[in-house]
């Protein structure tokens, strides 16, 4: 597909077209959680402090610097929860199959969505998966397709501990290997037991994710936020066996929901809580500029690993609260009654 568009012009146009693109989707990101699913971060102020600060993170740099398109399948994926939950279910499902067909991880949402009852929004991503797969078997022929589940087999099984891979495998796995193991991109056999275990933990995520979401309804005039929904994309970005340092741009979402909150209750807490995160997605870049310094610098490799791992308690936080709040206006509601 963009073949006619790299022939016709020079490399370096062609990957300023997709830094354009990039940006575009981040930003829009941004917009969308800001507006669906907050009531005091949605200013300009907060938003363009997010987006100032964010945009030198070091998840969003690397996605920037090696014109990385994970973004886009994000922003995908976040369309399709935003659309299956405002009964568009064909749109949603269309979506999230061409996010899949890319990433793979995004399809755990199907699971998330068969919990939570938006079987029509499933159906459609089943049917939009099919034809994405036959299509391409009858355009290219059975043979290719087949050498490309071969491919996609071979490399399930290959771990690289390099630090940019910051996924719970390699952060296992680092554990068994020198320290400067992680430094290199040998590939590496991944243990059977181990891709299990991510698979299920995976698995785990979308179903403590249905859960959250299907406990919890939002009082009056509250924003119906899918915490388990990003939970359960969270779960499937920490717990992948390859989970890169641009894979963590995601985490701009938990933390303007948190932004919101604290914007909106003050809990101290909660925004230590966003602060460690963001230095631990910070990390390397934080680590470097520290070494520059001279000063003493922990051994920490996986740093944007804890930051999704504490990301994802920090959703679970937030259910709570808001949970809390909802039988707090249900018992008042009842009493005046």
């Amino acid at each position: 597909m963009l073949q006619p568009a790299y022939a016709s012009m020079q490399f370096s146009t062609f990957n300023d077209i997709f830094r354009v693109i990039l940006a575009v989707c981040f930003a829009a990101l941004i917009w969308l959680t800001g507006r669906y699913w907050t009531r005091r971060f949605f200013e300009p102020q907060w938003v363009l402090l997010v987006a100032v600060l964010w945009v030198r993170a070091d998840p969003i740099r690397d996605a920037m610097e090696l014109t990385q398109t994970h973004v886009i399948f994000v922003l995908l994926s976040v369309l399709a929860i935003l659309l299956a939950r405002s009964n568009r279910p064909v749109g949603a499902g269309i979506l999230l199959a061409v996010a899949a067909a890319v990433k793979i991880t995004p399809g755990v949402l199907l699971i998330y969505w068969l919990l939570t009852k938006q079987r029509k929004a499933a159906l459609s991503f089943v049917l939009a998966s099919a034809t994405l797969f036959v299509a391409p078997t009858f355009l290219t022929g059975p043979a290719t397709m087949v050498g490309y589940l071969h491919s996609m087999a071979r490399v399930s099984n290959i771990l690289l501990l390099a630090k940019g891979n910051q996924s719970m495998a390699a952060w296992w796995m680092g554990l068994l290997y020198s320290k400067n193991q992680p430094l290199t991109f040998h590939p590496l056999h991944l243990p059977t037991t181990l891709k299990l275990v991510c698979s299920s933990l995976v698995v785990l995520s979308a179903l403590l994710g249905s859960y959250l979401d299907r406990q919890r309804e939002a009082p009056p005039g509250e924003p119906a936020v899918p915490y388990g929904a990003i939970f359960t994309l969270l779960g499937a970005t920490v717990f992948t066996p390859i989970a890169w340092s641009h894979y963590y741009l995601i985490l701009v979402i938990p933390l303007i929901l948190m932004l919101d909150e604290y914007l909106r209750h003050r809990s101290y807490p909660l925004i230590c809580l966003f602060v460690f995160i963001v230095a631990l997605a910070n990390s390397p870049n934080l680590l470097r500029h520290a070494g520059y310094l001279h000063l003493p610098v922990p051994d920490l490799v996986r740093g944007q690993f804890y930051a999704g791992v504490l990301a994802m308690a920090a959703l679970y936080l937030l259910y709570r609260r808001k949970k809390d709040a909802t039988c707090t206006h249900a018992h008042t509601a009842r009493e005046s009654g």
